[in-house]
């Protein structure tokens, strides 16, 4: 319950970046092209960063601490990156937010699923909270922000406030989980004054040598623990990479698509309508994922993406991009939840094994929007809007036909 707060303000970031961003960095002279390539730098970024440093992070825990480090630096990079002028300081500094960026998510799911223990199903109602806390934020944007008006103190304090508010909600946070902990630990000491371990230690010191030099040669390198998941999680993660390519256009050019294709300013309102419909979804996603299980929901939510880009392209005007957000109760409702899940059983058997999985998961998104980004840029610039929603419409409904034949060539040997 701790994590409410947090996750609510956390998702209050990402309500600003994802909705606003292009469209600040559009006023800020930029084309969709060179936008394309600066979200390439970005994920480029949010890729190897975090692959790099998560196998420490993963042996050595402290997600608590870690996530009010990434707080500080998501409310001081936008100082530099809009007060600096150029497109090469702004693909440095795009490239530097989104270490934090990325990797903020992971480690709070994390810290979330090691919370709850054997109630991971529970971990959609306290996501939930992450949803109200982006539809609060888009719809607080939508009443007062004009992006063509927007100047340059106003983007920086819109992007930085609510990540110092993050982190001041999560030094509170650690600060009553310290309490408690010391109060826990006296209790216990007052109710049992000799430690049994201690007792156990004295009594046969060298079988206490024995089990840790045995518990140091049971533990796995990364690359063994890597291995272990199996191909049939690589092919899961194969279709969860085309579900987020697929989702290009509606997390990078949305804003911009319904600004300059639609002449309305509505770039708030339609990302809040995103997370509303997503959170009955998310709220009940754990029945959901108990009854129909979490690898059928994915394929279910990466056809969805196919349905929802043919929306943009045939369905004219503002009535397609809306009936587009409404899918975003399965693209991502759904998806998220079932996508943790599946990382979270796919490696059951402890800490590193559930940061790696998580790494991979995160990987693959990194990596499809690094590839998608530019492609995206480049086809609003040369074809225009329908060619781009029509494209990006394709790869998700192949990723689902060739896993359904993987499967079953699988399951016939």
């Amino acid at each position: 319950m701790g994590m409410i707060l947090p996750e609510f303000l956390l998702f209050a970031i990402y309500g600003v970046v994802n909705a606003y961003l292009p469209l600040f960095l559009r006023n800020s002279g930029y084309s969709a092209s060179e936008i394309g390539i600066l979200y390439g730098f970005f994920n480029a970024a949010g890729v190897v960063l975090p692959a790099l440093l998560t196998p420490f992070l993963s042996k050595r825990g402290g997600f608590a601490f870690c996530l009010v480090i990434l707080g500080i630096l998501l409310a001081l990079i936008p100082f530099p990156l809009f007060m600096i002028r150029g497109f090469a300081f702004a693909a440095f500094f795009m490239s530097l937010y989104a270490v934090p960026y990325r990797w903020v998510v992971p480690v709070s799911d994390l810290l979330i699923t090691k919370n709850l223990g054997t109630r991971q199903e529970r971990y959609g109602f306290i996501r939930v909270f992450g949803s109200i806390g982006f539809v609060a934020m888009t719809l607080l944007m939508q009443a007062f922000v004009q992006p063509e008006n927007c100047g340059q103190r106003e983007m920086i304090l819109w992007i930085s406030a609510p990540a110092f508010l993050f982190v001041f909600s999560m030094l509170a946070r650690n600060l009553f989980e310290s309490v408690r902990s010391l109060k826990s630990a006296k209790s216990e000491k007052n109710l049992s004054p000799v430690n049994a371990a201690e007792v156990c230690q004295c009594e046969n010191p060298a079988e206490s040598k024995d089990s840790s030099l045995s518990t140091s040669k049971n533990e796995k390198s990364t690359g063994q623990i890597l291995k272990s998941f199996g191909p049939g999680f690589y092919a899961m993660i194969l279709v969860i990479f085309f579900e987020f390519f697929g989702m290009t256009p509606a997390n990078q050019y949305l804003s911009i698509y319904v600004q300059e294709e639609l002449k309305i300013n509505a770039a708030g309102l339609l990302w809040a309508l995103n997370s509303i419909v997503e959170i009955p979804f998310m709220f009940f996603s754990g029945f959901i994922i108990k009854k129909v299980g979490e690898k059928p929901l994915i394929l279910l939510c990466t056809l969805m993406v196919t349905v929802r880009n043919l929306l943009y392209a045939f369905l004219p005007g503002f009535a397609g991009a809306l009936a587009g957000q409404l899918t975003h109760s399965f693209t991502y409702g759904l998806f998220y939840p079932a996508c943790v899940c599946f990382c979270s059983k796919a490696s059951e058997s402890g800490r590193s094994q559930g940061m790696l999985a998580m790494m991979v998961f995160q990987t693959a998104y990194g990596i499809s929007n690094v590839v998608g980004s530019p492609v995206g840029g480049f086809l609003i610039d040369l074809w225009g809007y329908r060619p781009l929603f029509c494209f990006f419409a394709f790869f998700p409904l192949l990723s689902v036909i060739l896993y359904k034949i993987w499967a079953f060539s699988n399951a016939k040997k």
